[in-house]
């Protein structure tokens, strides 16, 4: 299979289409002015990019976004709806994990239309899994060639690379430990301890990998996603992308309700919103899948795409670390 190429172009675009939306549901929904907050994990410019679009559809409604990391985006969810701080009324975040233990805190979307209307296998009662972003290789144009950049996971191990590539922490996110795990499955325990004698430098997520190679610290960084770079590349950092296949991994970003969202209707507002094509096209920012499949600036599946693992025991996460050498 050729691997897709991921020009840099694709990263600094905005979709803007220019459909119209009907947010009718079975139940009208009136709110379409007032406030939303929405909790987001997508990269910072993705955010931004959707909260645009989505006020350009409906400029009464005031959003406040909230960008974080995946991991510290859950805990922040997690602690505020434990301790009845009701601020959330969207959360937008790349792991089903949160939903999964906790349904409580989610609102069920059954009756909504663009959930209704979503593929079967990509949903469950609480959530939409809604955009699919590949694992890929980052590495610096200044320092390596496109021609001797790692095509394949594997060309991670050649001894020319040691001291010179920058690993997501796995512990990180389940993103990062699943890449870790789907790794050991396909190759084996000699793949990590081998990659662990590559003098690894570590970074706590895909943004600060992107950093590394731009600045030089890392020539190579594994396995953040494209979005991560998006920032930099607009300031013309010397960072190139790879797409790796067999296996293709990745992460899945899901959309929900908060049960207790302050602001309810324009919540769902904004759901119809995001899994809408308009929605899914920011939201893919021309680099990532969309669970409505041909949908313009977003890419089609690889063929050989793997789903993500989150159901990962601490004793199997903690034989991966130990076989990275990160315990």
């Amino acid at each position: 299979m050729q691997p897709r190429k991921f020009a840099a172009q694709r990263l600094l675009m905005a979709i803007a289409m220019p459909a119209m939306l009907t947010v009718t549901t079975g139940t009208t929904v009136y709110a379409q002015s007032g406030e939303l907050t929405v909790y987001s994990s997508h990269a910072e410019p993705v955010s931004k990019a959707l909260t645009e679009g989505f006020n350009e559809r409906y400029p009464e409604i005031d959003v406040t976004l909230l960008r974080l990391v995946t991991g510290n985006l859950a805990t922040r969810f997690a602690n505020e709806a434990v301790s009845g701080v009701n601020a959330a009324d969207v959360i937008i975040i790349a792991t089903p994990v949160v939903f999964e233990e906790n349904p409580e805190w989610f609102r069920p979307l059954s009756g909504v239309e663009a959930y209704d209307d979503w593929p079967d296998d990509l949903k469950t009662e609480n959530h939409a899994k809604a955009v699919f972003a590949e694992s890929l290789i980052f590495y610096n144009t200044n320092n390596v060639s496109e021609e001797e950049s790692p095509k394949a996971w594997s060309d991670l191990l050649d001894p020319k690379w040691k001291g010179r590539i920058t690993l997501v922490d796995p512990s990180s996110a389940e993103t990062y430990m699943s890449w870790a795990f789907h790794i050991r499955e396909t190759f084996g325990d000699e793949f990590l301890t081998t990659l662990a004698k590559q003098d690894l430098t570590i970074a706590k997520g895909g943004v600060d990998a992107a950093q590394a190679v731009a600045s030089g610290a890392a020539d190579i960084a594994v396995p953040p996603a494209a979005t991560h770079a998006t920032a930099l590349l607009k300031q013309d950092a010397p960072i190139g992308i790879v797409p790796v296949g067999q296996p293709t991994l990745g992460n899945e970003t899901s959309i929900a309700i908060a049960a207790k969202a302050p602001n309810p209707e324009n919540a769902q507002i904004f759901l119809e919103w995001y899994l809408s094509e308009e929605g899914q096209g920011i939201a893919c920012a021309e680099v990532s899948s969309s669970g409505l499949g041909d949908v313009s600036g977003c890419l089609p599946f690889a063929s050989d795409y793997v789903t993500p693992e989150f159901g990962i025991s601490e004793a199997e996460a903690a034989e991966i670390m130990a076989l990275l050498g990160m315990r």
